[in-house]
């Protein structure tokens, strides 16, 4: 009986630790702005982004958040994107690209256009310091080979480009209204990976390796999950209230 008991009481204590493991905290940021993008590079060392031009650093996992004075002013910022702990690239609207090389102590302005311009950047994604694409609202995604000193663009036929993930130079992906694009071009020319007959807003895609991924409808409850890059299209995961 004693030995029972013991066992009742390990196990008790493994299903006890498990479930506060897996528990959501809430952090205080300091700001009343909505956040629309988050993205670390540790568990320590993170970034995030969102309304009247928050842009928020923690780097004790999310304890603190510390207010970063950028020089782009109260635009709304869509994405940001880690390089390294010195390289951060952050897009948002009104024409809105911007990057700091030494971790937020100084800023580089690569985009500022005005306000009530109506291209607005919502996605990026970088696969080193120079290397990277740019995704927002006028058919086209923008690629960058020299840290932003200049781009070049490839047109995607819609009209509003959210989210980005890029393997590699040459293969990536961007989503749309109903669709999924993607190129093995580097961005010059783009094709359909998944493509449905309703307006359901791709809102993010996520890959956890160069053959795992994942994206995600903003309105509607679905997530689609490749295990193969995508070559033989996205395959329905979900149906249900996410």
């Amino acid at each position: 009986m004693r030995n029972i008991i013991l066992v009742i009481v390990i196990i008790t204590v493994i299903v006890t630790t498990g479930k506060a493991e897996a528990q959501w905290v809430q952090q205080y940021t300091g700001t009343t702005a909505n956040l629309y993008d988050i993205e670390f590079l540790n568990r320590y060392t993170g970034w995030s982004v969102g309304g009247s031009g928050a842009c928020l650093k923690t780097t004790n996992g999310g304890i603190n958040w510390i207010q970063m004075n950028h020089p782009v002013g109260g635009k709304t910022l869509g994405s940001v994107h880690i390089v390294d702990s010195n390289v951060v690239y952050f897009v948002g609207n009104f024409e809105t690209i911007f990057k700091t090389t030494d971790g937020g102590t100084s800023w580089i302005v690569i985009k500022n256009g005005p306000s009530g311009n109506s291209d607005s950047y919502f996605g990026l994604f970088f696969i080193n310091k120079d290397s990277g694409w740019v995704c927002g609202n006028g058919n086209k995604v923008l690629r960058t080979r020299n840290g932003g000193v200049t781009f070049d663009s490839g047109y995607v036929p819609s009209n509003w480009l959210y989210d980005m993930y890029f393997k590699d130079a040459n293969t990536g992906f961007v989503t749309t209204e109903g669709a999924v694009f993607k190129t093995t071009t580097g961005g010059s020319t783009w094709f359909y990976s998944l493509e449905l007959t309703d307006t359901r807003i791709f809102w993010k895609i996520s890959f956890v390796d160069n053959q795992y991924g994942w994206v995600a409808s903003m309105n509607a409850p679905s997530v689609f999950r490749t295990n193969n890059l995508a070559k033989t299209g996205l395959r329905y995961m979900i149906h249900q209230k996410l």
